[in-house]
């Protein structure tokens, strides 16, 4: 791979914009002078508006009092950074007086130029807009449209993204874009943004491997890697039209064969931008390009130029979040210099160099004396970043907030105060739940790590907390890393070889109770007299999967890794890389690793494109499936049309069809989009402006949905009890479609009767419901009615004795549920010998008044059910016999 060997000149940009580097004076003030915009709410006490404030900053290293007085009759200030918001337009002279100390006696005076801005630029009449085009086309943008004269005879533009210098622009793509106007007289500019959105149109590639610059040369390279998620096909509902997620993300690192430019004993900063590629990295004395590793931005006038060292973790780059404008077009890059301790930044913009880049502002001074390391953080609602910098002059430590205000300082008196002559290098970090940071320190000459909680609201640092680590300094401690669950802390020892010390990576339980708890629950992960010690670090940043953490050693050609930071354990346990006895020591990279590893910021991601999402609830069979699709394009029209491999079509943003087979069904999704009536804003007529849309986009899309087998019941619709004689029936259905079933008896209401069998017992008439369903979620409802209905019955003996001992003597007939009885019986030869409709009138076996002996005689009985009269008249049959 090529790296990183093109030098760019910024000269031209910088005189054509005034940003040029800055004669240093007594103290320091921005270049640019305006007037402020802000306007504060009486109420809330917001201010709002996008001016930024005037700043001023003491370069006199050992002055310790200031008073700073602006010439507006405004409030003295009494710190070395001051910043001021200027009301009025004009000339005023900021005096700087040191009541006591070093540059006392002699006040020092500048004279700034408040100007004026130029009228504010908008689109679609707002400074902050939407629009949504049909993909296809091209779209104009005016930041005045519509005024004569175009804002202004001498305004110059500068467009983001890419660095378009004239009044107007036409684009074809989805994104961001804003314009920056400059008032030719003052420099002072005002910004205007729209989102576009062209319908339907592919989001751009991004999310490149993340990668780690750090020593002379050395790379670290992230792939995650895992399983592919498969959709659910036996989800009852889901969603159609997404790339499949990864199930167990981890991220693989492996060593690059090629080697990088930087060249440096600590750390480099780096940022990744809301696109997820590589923005910018830098070694504090140059920035490197992330879009194009050729690229090298000559930082003119750096912090660290003719420095042989640089910080342990003195680079950070952070996006820039600007009022109005899209983000992130400029980066803040902070460097810490350990000569005199100033904590400044420049400016990178994106907008310039083929969107690669340019240094617009450099060493703008935030505050000193600082210690060499600087951790840093997304505020609470990330709008913006924090970073942390204990003060060298015993102050405490330094909030500094970066938002679309700018770059602010809050002082803050917290923190233990080290050993004189304690030099703080190594790490200090924040937790990935942002609730904790952490650093090493010395006290007493023994090592501890300091432990802060961050306030979620302020971001402050509160309550610090000392965790004796049982090692006396020197050696002392360089690395400080959080796991991913932020429950353990993992501390690295940076012994002098030289010195005959030794180094070690310490595990801390910080669940273990008390401070002194903590310090308790040490366990060596690894310890080393071959060995220096230098950064330990949790990666990848912002990543999301499986972390592991990684060691620097000085001087070597591997990173050690833990593969289990978030298990309290041995080295073992944690699944050291290092650990004695195992075949490899970790990754072998190009390069020589030195102490320190890179600070790394990622941007928040930026939103993709308008695609088409769908989703479905219900995949049972012979049920219907509910289709939705959600409303793209807004405001424009869309019409979407759902066909289906039976050929029917149906319209509509929510519809319903049943699936005619099992298993996978194919369907498309037809998506038209309307252009607006050019009326519409002239016309208040939906009717009129209905008519006018032409249709500008057409678009089909594929998928399938999988349909489940239901349950299918076999149950008469129909059953009887007869009541009256106390019956019950137990009832139920014969059942397939599934592996396995639950049943739920119900009442008519839908009350549960409590039986989970299949089969129920039936004691009373009515409507019961039944409720069926299968291992794969698909539920069958089935109902039965139990009427009242006693089944006839008769019955009628094969013999009877009339021989007048009162036993037997009469044919008796006992039957049940019967109406409308005819009983004829009939002698060999047919003929009529009784017959009735009333069966308690019993017959005598005589015929004609007498007996005819012993003989066999035929009866027909012609009745009708009491219960069941629809079936008719119903004939029983059968002979007796009458022994006489």
């Amino acid at each position: 791979m090529k790296l990183f060997k093109k030098h760019i000149s910024l000269f031209m940009f910088l005189c054509m914009f005034g940003i040029g580097g800055r004669s240093f004076a007594q103290f320091y003030s921005s270049p640019n002078v305006c007037v402020s915009n802000k306007v504060v709410d009486p109420v809330s006490g917001v201010a709002s508006g996008c001016s930024e404030s005037t700043i001023f900053f003491d370069e006199l290293p050992t002055a310790t009092s200031w008073e700073w007085n602006f010439g507006d009759g405004s409030p003295i200030v009494t710190t070395r950074n001051a910043s001021h918001n200027f009301q009025t337009v004009g000339t005023y002279t900021v005096t700087l007086n040191r009541p006591t100390g070093p540059g006392s006696g002699t006040p020092t005076t500048k004279t700034v130029t408040v100007g004026s801005y130029p009228q504010q630029p908008m689109f679609n009449k707002k400074e902050v807009a939407d629009t949504t085009v049909c993909g296809g086309k091209t779209l104009k943008l005016d930041p005045y449209k519509g005024n004569l004269l175009n804002g202004g005879g001498n305004y110059r533009y500068l467009w983001f993204p890419n660095g378009e210098t004239t009044p107007t622009i036409s684009v074809d793509s989805s994104g961001c874009y804003s314009v920056q106007v400059y008032d030719g007289n003052s420099n002072c500019s005002l910004t205007a943004r729209i989102n576009v959105k062209f319908c339907l149109q592919n989001p751009p590639s991004g999310n490149e491997p993340q990668k780690w610059y750090f020593g002379f040369g050395s790379t670290l390279e992230f792939n995650q890697t895992g399983t592919v998620i498969p959709r659910d096909s036996t989800a009852s509902t889901g969603d159609f039209l997404l790339i499949p997620g990864i199930t167990d993300p981890v991220f693989n690192a492996s060593g690059t064969t090629t080697s990088n430019p930087l060249n440096l004993q600590g750390a480099a900063g780096m940022v990744y931008g809301p696109d997820g590629r590589l923005a910018f990295a830098s070694d504090g004395k140059k920035v490197y390009s992330g879009l194009d590793d050729s690229e090298i931005l000559m930082v003119d006038s750096s912090a660290y130029q003719g420095l042989t060292t640089v910080p342990s973790q003195g680079v950070v780059i952070v996006p820039k979040n600007s009022c109005n404008e899209c983000q992130h077009h400029q980066y803040y890059l902070f460097t810490v210099n350990p000569t005199n301790g100033l904590l400044s930044y420049s400016i990178i913009d994106t907008r310039f160099n083929n969107k690669k880049g340019a240094i617009v502002a450099t060493n703008i001074p935030v505050i000193m004396p600082v210690e060499e390391r600087i951790s840093v953080t997304p505020n609470g609602d990330e709008t913006g970043f924090v970073l942390y910098a204990n003060s060298l002059d015993g102050s405490g430590f330094q909030t500094i907030m970066i938002d679309s205000n700018g770059v602010s300082v809050v002082p803050q008196a917290v923190g233990n105060t080290p050993d004189p002559g304690y030099v703080a290098s190594g790490q200090a970090t924040v937790s990935p739940n942002n609730r904790l940071m952490a650093r090493g320190t010395v006290i007493g000459n023994k090592n501890y790590v300091e432990i802060f909680d961050i306030d979620a609201n302020t971001s402050q640092l509160l309550n610090p907390r000392l965790i004796d680590i049982g090692v006396d300094a020197p050696p002392t401690i360089y690395g400080v890393a959080f796991s991913n669950n932020s429950d353990v802390l993992y501390v690295s020892v940076s012994g002098d070889l030289l010195l005959g010390q030794e180094s070690q990576l310490i595990q801390l339980n910080l669940l273990a109770g008390t401070d002194a708890a903590i310090g308790a629950s040490k366990i060596i992960i690894d310890r080393s007299a071959s060995f220096q010690f230098g950064a330990v670090q949790l990666g990848p940043i912002g990543g999301d999967g499986s972390k592991l953490i990684y060691l620097s050693i000085l001087d070597q050609d591997f990173v050690p890794y833990i593969q289990r930071p978030d298990q309290v354990g041995d080295a073992a346990t944690v699944g050291y890389s290092n650990t004695p006895g195992s075949t490899t020591k970790g990754i072998t990279v190009a390069g020589t690793t030195k102490l320190g590893l890179p600070t790394v910021v990622k941007a928040v991601p930026q939103q993709e494109s308008d695609g088409l999402s769908a989703s479905y609830d219900g995949n049972c069979h012979k049920s219907p499936t509910i289709l939705t699709v959600n409303p793209i394009c807004d405001p424009l029209k869309s019409e979407f049309t759902w066909m289906f491999e039976d050929g029917s079509e149906q319209k509509g943003e929510q519809i319903s069809y049943t699936f005619p087979k099992l298993g996978w069904n194919t369907f498309k999704i037809k998506v038209v989009i309307f252009n607006k009536s050019p009326l519409e804003k002239i016309v208040n007529n939906k009717t009129i402006n209905s008519l006018l849309e032409t249709e500008c986009l057409e678009r089909i899309f594929v998928d399938s949905i999988y349909i489940k087998p239901s349950p299918i019941l076999t149950l008469p619709s129909i059953e009887y009890l007869c009541v009256v004689e106390g019956e019950s029936k137990l009832i139920g259905p014969a059942t397939v479609g599934g592996k396995g079933f639950e049943y739920d008896w119900q009442t008519s209401v839908g009350t549960s009767l409590n039986s989970p069998d299949s089969a129920y017992k039936f004691a009373l008439p009515g409507l019961y419901l039944l409720e069926v369903e299968n291992d794969l979620g698909c539920i069958t409802n089935s109902k039965i009615t139990i009427l009242e209905g006693c089944e006839p019955r008769i019955f009628i003996p094969d013999a009877f004795t009339p021989n007048g001992d009162a036993i037997n003597d009469l044919l008796e007939i006992h039957d049940a549920h019967i109406i409308e009885p005819e009983l004829q019986i009939y002698n060999r030869w047919g003929e009529v010998v009784f017959t009735t409709d009333n069966l308690d009138v019993r017959w005598d076996g005589k015929f004609k008044g007498r007996y005819f002996g012993n003989q066999l005689y035929t009866y027909t009985l012609k009745y009708k059910s009491k219960y069941f009269p629809e079936r008719g008249i119903l004939t029983a049959r059968g002979s007796v016999i009458v022994l006489h």
